[in-house]
């Protein structure tokens, strides 16, 4: 995406096995430039406009320590996209947060079709789909799976598939957004 008018800041924000959902919580302060446990906040000048959660889970609800940090970053007109989930076979229906939180757009997943891919979370909190790749199978006949190509490592590109995919896409025409119309709030963006 760099390149086209938008600059990514990559933040780690879980480990190896996971996290927990305050080290997802202070990161997102991070990059929003709000008080946090580290002490010390983004200050790059290049500002922060899209928050992109490629993570969550299934089952549980919005609790208020997500919604409070979630309201206080879209009041500074940073919009967050998150992903709906990867259980759409298992729990249909089913919630994921941080993405079905209000305030946050959620993403599903589409195949190469254009439909939603077979594993993709959907339910009433989903607002938009993105390429979200289904490396089971090669419909375009290119002799690659149709996943997405993304790093698998510091320097190798693989193919993927998941709701974790699709919410780049669509948070970085969201950036494009920001880019051409600045001054957009994360109300009219979402």
């Amino acid at each position: 995406i760099n390149g086209y008018g938008i600059h990514v800041l990559p933040m780690r924000v879980l480990g190896p096995g996971g996290g927990y959902d305050s080290d997802i919580i202070q990161g997102m302060l991070y990059a929003a430039g709000l008080p946090n446990r580290s002490g010390s906040v983004y200050t790059g000048n290049i500002p922060v406009k899209v928050i992109n959660m490629s993570l969550g889970s299934i089952g549980g609800v919005c609790g208020s320590s997500w919604q409070g940090v979630i309201n206080d970053i879209y009041d500074l007109n940073i919009t967050m996209v998150g992903s709906s989930g990867n259980s759409g076979q298992e729990y249909p229906g089913a919630y994921g947060y941080p993405s079905s939180c209000n305030k946050v757009i959620s993403v599903a997943a589409l195949d190469y079709l254009r439909e939603r891919s077979y594993y993709s979370t959907f339910n009433d909190q989903v607002d938009i789909a993105g390429p979200g790749g289904d490396t089971s199978v090669d419909r375009n006949g290119d002799g690659y799976r149709d996943g997405i190509l993304a790093f698998g490592s510091n320097e190798d590109l693989a193919f993927f598939q998941g709701t974790s995919m699709a919410a780049p896409n669509v948070s970085g025409a969201i950036g494009i957004l920001y880019s051409l119309v600045p001054n957009l709030t994360s109300f009219q963006v979402e």
